[in-house]
């Protein structure tokens, strides 16, 4: 054995020997991932890229990174043949050919540690179970699919990561259910159920129309959707003459505008 070379050892994931002059990445408990498990990841600078991980949790991320660039691929696959029919103010993109759609949500950073982050995941027309749109603690309207087989699940959306060197693909869409949101920040919700992950997607809005727009493009994807317009109203629900003074407020801080305002005022007085 030369100077510089290593001893013989096994990976501790597909336990295939690795040679004395192959290069090896060192795990948290001092064992060794090959070149071939380590490959999923890409380029990884420095053989002390997975120290953070035992073997055990290496044997998880592999095949977990496997999937999510066969996820990631075939994503990226469908972004690039998508066509556009509908377009429904630059936040919901609809394929009705391909029976496909996605959604554009507003990122809190331009700059992307993933390459994959930069593209919007595509689901089917059949991936929707439910759509609601909240207000507060309010659920304005809901529309649910007849439909409950499972079919194709998007378990890799929902809790797959990617490794050390990926994102967690679940912290795209997963966010809380947006009854949480307070009722002050006037902004309508439309949650989105996926066949297969247990959050919904969510698309914040600034108008309960353009809520009520999103909601009815997403239910004309849906099989034999089954509509509920029975408001779930808050505790202490306010009065129609108290919550038109609670928008005229927020018209003259100007939070809304006198077009909102106007919705809103026939809404509540039934014109």
């Amino acid at each position: 054995m030369g100077f510089f070379d290593k001893p013989v050892v096994d990976c501790c994931v597909c336990e295939q020997q690795i040679g004395v002059k192959e290069k090896r990445w060192r795990t948290k408990d001092d064992l060794f991932l090959c070149s071939d498990c380590q490959k999923p990841f890409g380029i990884i600078n420095g053989t002390r890229a997975f120290t953070n991980y035992t073997a055990d949790e290496m044997r998880e991320l592999v095949p977990n990174r496997i999937e999510s660039n066969a996820f990631w691929l075939e994503n990226r696959k469908a972004v690039e043949s998508f066509e556009i029919s509908r377009n429904i103010e630059n936040i919901l993109c609809i394929d009705d050919a391909a029976q496909k759609w996605f959604a554009v949500i507003p990122k809190e950073i331009t700059i992307f540690m993933d390459e994959n982050e930069k593209y919007a995941i595509v689901f089917d027309f059949s991936d929707i179970d439910e759509v609601f749109v909240t207000q507060g603690d309010r659920v304005v309207t809901s529309i649910t699919s007849t439909k409950r087989e499972k079919g194709i699940t998007k378990s890799v959306v929902g809790g797959l990561f990617a490794g050390p060197a990926g994102a967690v693909i679940g912290g795209m869409l997963a966010k809380e259910r947006s009854e949480s949101h307070a009722i002050e920040t006037q902004k309508f919700y439309v949650n989105v159920g996926l066949d297969g992950v247990d959050a919904p997607l969510v698309i914040a809005v600034d108008s309960e129309q353009l809520a009520i727009m999103l909601q009815r493009a997403f239910s004309s994807m849906m099989p034999s959707p089954v509509e509920s317009n029975q408001e779930a109203p808050a505790e202490n629900s306010l009065s129609p003459a108290d919550e038109l003074r609670k928008y005229k407020d927020l018209l003259d801080d100007d939070i809304i505008t006198q077009e909102e305002f106007e919705t809103k005022k026939k809404l509540l007085l039934g014109l």
